[in-house]
């Protein structure tokens, strides 16, 4: 499952160049776009419709409700989100949250706050990455070991009562890298 709006940076062309490589190879894995377009060239939303019609293993849900998201991420092996730029990048807590492993990229700040477990963190986030991270997930030990890391990040992970403190620590850490060594003093 990918969760979130369909935008360039958000990365949902890769995702579906790698399934795409994926099912061309005679592997059989799902993929599932949850979220409204953003702004994205009218050459994409014709390919993700067309592939809504043709490829019974995609499927797209531009506008889903809370409750459905909620199912889909829990009804999945992993979640995806190969972000090439954010601000936070709440979806990938998110699904952790929910008890689901992601393929993330390495660079999000939501993650870079929390230890690695189950994550497959993707430093170059492009189409042979996510193929492999793919495979790791359909490999059911892999998986299930992926499953357990996240039952024990989970006393970890921010909460609505516990977010604040984080967001602040996110937000220190940017300023403190934008200032410029002479200004900090």
């Amino acid at each position: 499952v990918v969760l979130g709006s369909i935008e360039p940076r958000k990365n949902h062309s890769t995702v579906l160049d790698s399934f795409t490589s994926l099912w061309n190879s005679g592997l059989d894995c799902r993929l599932t776009f949850l979220g409204r377009v953003g702004w994205v060239e009218q050459d994409f939303i014709a390919r993700l419709n067309h592939l809504s019609q043709t490829e019974s293993r995609f499927e797209w849900f531009p506008n889903p409700s809370d409750p459905f998201i909620i199912l889909r991420i829990r009804s999945c092996r992993a979640t995806i989100y190969p972000s090439l730029g954010e601000g936070y990048g709440l979806p990938p807590v998110e699904s952790l949250a929910l008890g689901v492993p992601v393929i993330v990229s390495a660079h999000l700040p939501s993650v870079l706050m929390l230890p690695e477990l189950g994550q497959i963190r993707l430093d170059i986030p492009n189409s042979q990455n996510i193929q492999r991270a793919v495979v790791q997930m359909l490999d059911d030990s892999f998986a299930q070991f992926k499953y357990h890391e996240v039952q024990t990040l989970q006393p970890q992970l921010p909460r609505w009562s516990n977010l604040g403190p984080f967001m602040l620590d996110w937000i220190r850490s940017v300023n403190s890298s934008e200032i410029s060594p002479a200004v900090k003093n």
